[in-house]
């Protein structure tokens, strides 16, 4: 979702304010007490659909191919899939799930060949990598910038790190998805990266709460959370910002 919504930020003759999922009030009302499951799933194939006439955005194009069956407006195996994550989660935190050890197994069996089936799908992702910018220096000769990256790559901490030269400077502690060598798109304020008060680690946090008396960021890593505090704060302030210049609000 977070990744949909920052490819259709950096096009501009998309206008969001009349969409009815992805207009300033929806994202506002997601947020509002706590994002959910099913909220992410809707932002995620709406970003799709709006991005599925892009076909000279190769990126854009990868992306909505996830959500509907190549130019057509039918929905893909991997959009069925995510809706049935959904469903099942909701059925398992208001007591509709599996009671009997037979229904665990049956259930179970089946979440897993959902995650087999997604994660298998997501490995376009590995075509666009999405990196985090640590340093910055410039190239005296041709002006360019010249950064060092860790690569967002698997769900550890040993993130592989990589020189790469860039047309343009960008801001430092953030992450980018490449969507070509030389056209990077920012993933904050939706992903950003902190260092957990905690354990003391660099994790990657979404926005899991946004509204008038808290914000909180919780990381997919270890799902800790920073809360109302000046890290998460800061998020506010930008994602509002992004709200205001991205989509007029």
């Amino acid at each position: 979702a977070t990744v949909g919504l920052s490819i259709i930020a950096t096009i501009e003759e998309i206008e969001l304010e009349s969409n009815p999922v992805l207009n300033s009030h929806s994202i506002k009302k997601y947020f509002g007490g706590g994002i959910s499951p099913g909220d992410w799933q809707q932002i995620a194939q709406a970003s799709g659909k709006i991005l599925r006439d892009m076909s000279n955005f190769s990126l854009a194009k990868s992306f909505a191919e996830l959500w509907f069956k190549g130019s057509s407006k039918r929905e893909s195996d991997f959009a069925k899939a995510t809706k049935e994550f959904v469903q099942l989660k909701n059925d398992y935190k208001h007591d509709r799930g599996p009671k009997t050890p037979l229904e665990f197994e049956k259930s179970s069996n089946t979440l897993q060949k959902l995650l087999d089936y997604c994660y298998d799908q997501l490995s376009f992702f590995v075509k666009y990598p999405i990196r985090l910018i640590q340093k910055i220096d410039i190239d005296w000769q041709t002006n360019e910038s010249i950064f060092d990256t860790l690569v967002f790559v698997g769900d550890h901490q040993g993130l592989t790190q990589e020189n790469i030269n860039y047309p343009k400077p960008l801001p430092t502690g953030k992450l980018f998805i490449t969507a070509k060598t030389d056209f990077w798109i920012s993933l904050y304020p939706f992903v950003n990266v902190q260092y957990c008060s905690s354990c003391k680690f660099r994790e990657t946090y979404f926005v899991d709460r946004w509204d008038s008396s808290k914000t909180i960021l919780k990381s997919f890593e270890r799902g800790h959370t920073h809360e109302n505090d000046d890290d998460a704060l800061l998020v506010a302030d930008d994602l509002n910002y992004w709200l205001k210049t991205k989509i007029g609000a």
